[in-house]
């Protein structure tokens, strides 16, 4: 199927027949969509038809004292409402990028592979967004987004070249927690083009 993509909105329809559950797993994702994407499914089906291609991401979640077998012990884990995605190099992707820079409650790092340029509000090399830590122990930081541009593979294929014309996202809220959703935000933004 991915042999079939052409265009960047080749890779929007893609990424929804994904979201849909007609494609069990991604060039970006070998799987199905996983549990605590479920209840993002509309938005980031939303998200997508307005020309942000989401290819990663997290809710926001608090979630304490949850028994893991993993670990056969308590466990408290804690969770920024993140996401990744590309759009399209242009007007929109620069609005979007403009806007992030100007939310207080958001971190971000952008790759203007047109351009290559590559800007960020990162406070530090890795920006954590996920903890967890047994019962009683300190916390463990897990997901980390990289503060540095991200190179793409122009030999690997021809889903790598037509990302080479896009403005690739990072987007977290500062705050662990549900109370806050990138996904929600990035419709509110999409709502005032």
């Amino acid at each position: 199927m991915e042999s079939k993509i052409k265009t960047f909105e080749d890779l929007i329809e893609y990424n929804l027949k994904f979201l849909n559950g007609e494609i069990k797993e991604t060039f970006y994702h070998c799987g199905p969509v996983d549990e605590e994407t479920i209840p993002l499914l509309d938005n980031l089906k939303k998200i997508n038809r307005f020309g942000f291609l989401s290819i990663n991401g997290q809710p926001g979640l608090l979630e304490y004292d949850i028994y893991s077998d993993y670990v056969s012990n308590y466990v408290d884990t804690e969770q920024k409402s993140w996401i990744e995605g590309y759009m399209i190099f242009g007007l929109n992707s620069i609005k979007l990028e403009l806007f992030l820079s100007k939310n207080p409650d958001i971190y971000y790092n952008c790759c203007v592979y047109p351009l290559g340029t590559y800007n960020t509000n990162l406070p530090s090399e890795y920006y954590n967004i996920t903890r967890e830590r047994e019962k009683g122990e300190k916390w463990n930081e897990y997901t980390n987004i990289p503060n540095e541009y991200i190179e793409i593979d122009t030999d690997y294929d021809n889903i790598n070249k037509i990302l080479l014309e896009t403005h690739n996202f990072n987007i977290t809220f500062k705050e662990f927690g549900p109370q806050n959703s990138v996904e929600k935000l990035l419709i509110d933004f999409f709502g005032t083009l």
